[in-house]
């Protein structure tokens, strides 16, 4: 099985309680199957996090702010 994850967190993060759930459902799947994951962060750059084994994060998703009027 191959799995699909869009978050708010990547792989790895435990930082919160969110980034530690969001990392131990990752682990869950990826011990049935690959896991690929786009992170979508409005914050820019994730902070580093140790890799998690079976999971690869394929893009990194920073929307531009929203205008000023």
């Amino acid at each position: 099985m191959r799995s699909l994850v869009i978050s708010r967190w990547g792989p790895g993060r435990i930082d919160s309680g969110t980034a530690l759930r969001n990392t131990q459902n990752m682990a869950a799947l990826a011990q049935r199957g690959p896991v690929d994951v786009i992170i979508v962060d409005t914050a820019g750059d994730p902070p580093p996090a140790p890799p998690l084994e079976g999971a690869r994060t394929l893009a990194h998703y920073a929307p531009p702010p929203p205008p000023h009027i």
